[in-house]
């Protein structure tokens, strides 16, 4: 949910890219469903999947880039 008001810049978009992480840091007013621990267990996994570090995050990240072109693709454009 943070991704979405943080707005993930493109991969070539490098000066967008530099305050992205200061922007997804912090989520907006109305986005805190979960609190607690709940909370703290997505913030770890979402600063795992920032750093891609594990193979699994990697894998996941990879796919996360690629789906936009294949749904451009099956779409038509």
């Amino acid at each position: 949910m943070v991704e979405i008001y943080a707005v993930t810049p493109s991969s070539y978009d490098t000066e967008a890219a530099e305050g992205q992480e200061a922007r997804s840091g912090k989520p907006p007013s109305g986005c805190s469903r979960y609190s607690g621990q709940q909370a703290a267990t997505f913030r770890v996994l979402g600063d795992k999947f920032e750093a891609r570090v594990t193979p699994e995050v990697r894998f996941a990240s990879a796919l996360n880039r690629l789906q936009p072109t294949l749904m451009n693709f099956n779409t038509g454009g």
